[in-house]
């Protein structure tokens, strides 16, 4: 899309989104679709996460860089990536010479599983951390690399994510090769703890823009009396923006380490109003009323394949005022609404709002409430 005027590329979302929401949401009477972007200016270099692969694809030179569409194997090699900046790039260069001349890249866990399988570039607060992402546990191969990276660049550190094989995959174990083993993110108010495999919005200037839609889409009373259940909460940092105006905020995340950041992240932020726990959100009905107290807003922000099935019902069935939908996949956001207009008739489509954080990329990033009436 890079070929396409950054406001064009806007309107062709704000068309799909629309669509979308007409034929699979099946939504007759629309709410004004608002449109937030960022400044043109910075429609490259913005990304703070890219993510980096390797294959040697039969041949004695590896390839770096990026999977080609539709492919798990093969992998383009790029010196350079336009969507983060020329910081993360330079850091990128190094490491690709580094890990190439030690033959690092080459080696081999088993004659089909290689050592190295991703390297990861985050940046936080205008320091950087890489994440080396291997297929077995052998750190020392790395710690010369690791230094070097260290002593040359602002970073916050280098670590090894060893992902192991089977069932270890679950639960990876990181290692701090140098420096720290998280990076720091300001956002708004915030400061906020992210670990090396953590998720945090990829483009950190529209992240804030974000987080006050998903407030209006709230639409809290003003007089902090609301209960906040924030589902896939991650590392804590929608739920922790909004604690401010609410009674008490709850979150909900599967993955421990998240957890344990978004506990740190309240405690940081000076925030007593908001606990976090670990769980099956399938399983999340039963806390309702014994741990914690019954929602008046529920904000759920799943990956790509939306919400499980049974998620969906229980949201509907428990007749919550507002539910706030954010997604980074407007078709199965459309999907999951319906369903649970479906099953509450009484549920509307009250707001829906698209901002743009991956310009030159088909990504969409949508917020969408229903209010009970």
């Amino acid at each position: 899309m890079q070929d396409v005027a950054v406001e064009r590329q806007r309107t062709y979302k704000k068309e799909q989104v629309v669509d979308l929401f007409r034929r699979i949401g099946k939504v007759g009477q629309m709410p004004p679709v608002q449109v937030i972007g960022g400044e043109d200016a910075n429609a490259y270099g913005y990304r703070n996460k890219v993510e980096f692969s390797f294959a040697d694809q039969g041949t004695k030179d590896v390839q770096m860089g990026f999977h080609q569409a539709g492919s798990r194997n093969q992998v383009l090699d790029v010196e350079t990536c336009l969507l983060q900046d020329e910081t993360a790039n330079r850091i990128w260069k190094e490491a690709r010479e580094r890990l190439r001349n030690t033959g690092i890249a080459n080696k081999h866990v088993t004659r089909q599983k290689p050592y190295l399988e991703h390297l990861v570039i985050r940046k936080g607060n205008q320091k950087y951390l890489v994440n080396l992402v291997t297929g077995d546990e052998q750190p020392q191969l790395l710690q010369d690399v690791a230094q070097a990276l260290y002593r040359k660049f602002p970073l916050h550190g280098v670590v090894n994510t060893v992902r192991g094989r089977g069932r270890e995959k679950a639960k990876p174990k990181v290692i701090a090769l140098a420096g720290v083993d998280h990076l720091e993110q300001d956002l708004g108010h915030l400061t906020l703890k992210c670990s090396a495999n953590s998720f945090f919005q990829p483009n950190t200037q529209q992240a804030e823009k974000l987080y006050e839609e998903i407030q209006r889409a709230c639409k809290f009373s003003g007089r902090k009396e609301e209960v906040l259940l924030d589902l896939f909460c991650g590392t804590g940092s929608i739920g922790l923006y909004l604690a401010n105006a609410c009674r008490s905020v709850y979150g909900y995340e599967i993955v421990e380490q998240s957890v344990l950041d978004a506990r740190h992240n309240a405690l940081k932020n000076g925030i007593c109003n908001a606990c976090f726990h670990q769980g099956d959100l399938a399983k999340i009905a039963g806390d309702i009323g014994k741990t914690i107290d019954p929602p008046d807003v529920v904000i759920v922000d799943p990956n790509r394949p939306g919400l499980d099935a049974s998620l969906v019902e229980w949201i509907a069935r428990s007749k919550v005022q507002r539910v706030v939908y954010v997604s980074c996949n407007p078709a199965t956001q459309a999907r999951d609404l319906q369903r649970m207009m479906e099953i509450e008739p009484r549920y509307g489509l009250d707001t829906l709002a698209m901002v743009d954080m991956a310009p030159h990329t088909p990504h969409i990033e949508t917020v969408a409430s229903l209010s009970l009436r």
